[in-house]
């Protein structure tokens, strides 16, 4: 057993793993850690590699760094789920790592050296005067384009919706917005070697609250 967070007084939780698909040796590990840093909403999103297939994993660096309650997905203002992120690890020494702040952006950063290092994260949705987004999903299609879904906040009648990044994850362009006469949640992603996309979410009929099923 090996202990991956480094703050023995913070509060930290629901981890992602990925594997690099060309590099079996290289783990990485994000997860949310509970972090005041003079927001109303506590949450920084921290990850760990490991280079010896999970034997051992150097201090994690903090992606996020900001005060907006990271890793958190609103779904009204007085409720909202933690574990909003999502974490893809690519061949060629690409990883990707998307996450959602308690107010609604919704953030990407990615890196090009198996996770050594990272860009400054790009905000795909969630500005001033949109919804809050929530629940991000990402996926990599064979010939290398990144897709990335996610779910609104704040609307009972919530739809999902899908960008796609051809530039390697710099920046996203919106596809389409996806959902039934009810409230869409929890989207996951995944791309088949056809390239052919699947996405899979929760719908219910009478709010985030009620019964859901699986579309």
């Amino acid at each position: 057993v090996v202990e991956v967070s480094g703050a023995p007084h913070a509060f930290s939780w629901i981890p992602r793993l990925a594997v690099a698909p060309d590099a079996p040796q290289r783990v990485l590990l994000l997860w949310q850690e509970i972090l005041f840093s003079g927001g109303s909403h506590g949450g920084e999103m921290m990850l760990a590699r490991s280079v010896d297939g999970g034997r051992s994993f150097p201090a994690a660096i903090n992606l996020s760094n900001s005060q907006g309650g990271d890793g958190k997905g609103r779904i009204t203002p007085e409720y909202w789920h933690n574990g909003s992120y999502d974490l893809l690890a690519a061949p060629g020494g690409r990883v990707f790592a998307a996450w959602t702040e308690y107010d609604g952006p919704l953030w990407v950063a990615r890196s090009v050296d198996g996770g050594g290092s990272f860009s400054r994260p790009v905000r795909v949705a969630g500005g001033r005067g949109e919804r809050p987004a929530r629940a991000p999903a990402l996926a990599m299609a064979p010939g290398g384009a990144v897709l990335l879904a996610w779910a609104e906040g704040d609307h009972a009648m919530a739809d999902l919706r899908v960008a796609r990044s051809a530039d390697g994850g710099a920046s996203f362009r919106e596809l389409a917005t996806v959902g039934l006469p009810g409230y869409s949640d929890s989207p996951r992603l995944a791309i088949d070697r056809g390239g052919v996309a699947h996405l899979v979410w929760s719908e219910s009929e009478g709010g985030p609250f009620r019964r859901q099923r699986v579309h």
